[in-house]
C-alpha cells in the first residue's frame, strides 16, 4: 500500500483529502504544518507527500526545499502542490522540486490517474 503525508494547515482540507485518497485505498498521515511534516518525514518515508504552499510556521515552498536538499533516501519523492494560489508561485513551487500542481478548490476523488502516475502505478 502507498504511503502519502498530507500536509494542510486547513483542517477541512487535511480531511477532505485524507478521506479521498484513503477511498482510493492509500495509506495517509496528515501534518498541519511543514514544521510537523518534516517531524514525521525523519521518522518515516513516503511515497508521496501533498502540501499547501502557504502555512504557517514553514511554508509549502520551505518545506519542498528542504525535502530536496535532505540526504535522507526519499529526497526524490514525488510531491503535489495544493494551493489556493492564483498560480503565481507555481514556476517557483515547480524550480523548488513540486512535481504537479492542483489548484483549489478541487476533488481529490479525480486526482487517480495523476496520483498512479505520480507513484508508477
Amino acid at each position: 500500500m502507498k504511503k502519502i503525508l498530507v500536509v494542510d494547515d486547513d483542517v477541512l482540507i487535511r480531511a477532505m483529502v485524507r478521506k479521498g485518497l484513503e477511498g482510493m485505498g492509500y495509506d495517509v498521515e496528515v501534518s498541519s504544518d511543514g514544521d510537523r511534516a518534516l517531524t514525521r518525514l525523519k521518522m518515516s518515508c513516503y511515497d508521496l507527500v501533498i502540501t499547501d504552499l502557504n502555512m504557517p510556521n514553514m511554508s509549502g515552498l520551505e518545506l519542498i526545499r528542504t525535502i530536496r536538499s535532505s540526504d535522507k533516501e526519499c529526497n526524490s519523492m514525488p510531491i503535489l502542490c495544493i494551493t489556493a494560489d492564483d498560480g503565481s508561485l507555481k514556476p517557483e513551487a515547480i524550480e523548488a522540486g513540486a512535481t504537479g500542481w492542483v489548484e483549489k478548490p478541487f476533488n481529490p476523488g479525480t486526482w487517480a490517474g495523476t496520483l498512479s502516475k505520480m507513484l508508477g502505478e
